[in-house]
């Protein structure tokens, strides 16, 4: 939301956002609740200064009663924003898994002892073997491709009532998924969360990348907010300038993250080590 909106042209020490639609922009506001209407939330939430953004894209309508900040709220989604849910899960479960298994980090075998402590339904264990007979004949890719074209198909374009269906047909109709293919698509994520995002292996890279950052956010943070800050040029020279004109350390902190957000991985691991790596940091490093 804050690429489309703010900071995704840069010209300068100026950025700037593409002037998107209201169409456009509510196509990725999967959540309305705002931070403050959350006790200490990590996700699932708009900043408070984006208020204006949700003023435009519901033509400055206040939510009814019956959608309250939190799950219900935030359930409240645009045809669009639903298309790109059921895309982005759908991915996530069968591309993630293809891409898990011609990695060989899912195996048959491995597959085969989760199922065994897990509660499946009749309906699971027939996709469960349809799986395990796609991996063993070598050709998962293609049936998960054909499954995709089945996750489409399994969409219905229905009529819904709600405070916004008489100014736009973004809230006018709705996407119903066929339960089957909600049930299948869970058991794949899940075969995908609990063999892959959920090993030792990925939570360590995770956890790792996760401590770069903050460290990452740490250093720049005491170097240019504080009394004390030293204010060393650690910055690109685009937002080096930024940083001299920033009104606050508010909007300091943001440029920051702006900064962190737009790094590579590789970007990101050659700052930490120049940062912290005392072996590095010869000329040939700084490249």
């Amino acid at each position: 939301l804050r690429l489309i909106t703010e900071i995704i042209f840069t010209s300068g020490r100026s950025r700037r956002g593409m002037n998107p639609t209201r169409a456009f922009m509510d196509g990725v506001l999967k959540y309305k609740t705002l931070f403050s209407q959350w006790e200490n939330p990590k996700n699932h939430f708009v900043y408070d200064d984006q208020k204006r953004f949700l003023n435009f894209v519901f033509a400055g309508r206040p939510f009814p009663d019956d959608l309250p900040p939190g799950k219900p709220l935030n359930g409240l989604r645009s045809l669009e924003c639903e298309i790109m849910d059921w895309a982005d899960d759908t991915a996530y479960s069968l591309n993630d898994l293809v891409d898990s298994t011609n990695a060989g980090f899912v195996t048959t075998g491995r597959i085969g002892r989760w199922a065994a402590e897990q509660d499946l339904s009749a309906d699971d264990r027939k996709v469960l073997d349809a799986l395990l007979e796609a991996m063993a004949a070598g050709n998962l890719e293609r049936i998960m491709n054909r499954k995709i074209g089945e996750m489409v198909a399994a969409c219905t374009l229905v009529e819904r009532d709600n405070f916004m269906a008489d100014l736009t047909n973004r809230y006018r109709f709705g996407m119903e998924i066929d339960p089957a293919a909600v049930r299948e698509q869970k058991l794949y994520a899940k075969i995908a969360r609990d063999l892959v995002f959920q090993s030792p292996q990925v939570c360590q890279l995770e956890h790792k990348g996760g401590f770069m950052l903050e460290r990452l956010f740490g250093a720049l943070y005491d170097n240019y907010i504080g009394d004390n800050a030293a204010h060393h040029p650690l910055l690109s020279r685009a937002f080096e300038g930024e940083m001299a004109e920033a009104t606050d350390d508010g909007v300091r902190a943001r440029i920051i993250c702006d900064y962190l957000a737009g790094m590579t991985d590789g970007f990101a691991s050659r700052a930490y080590k120049r940062l912290f790596d005392p072996d590095f940091g010869s000329i040939v490093d700084l490249v």
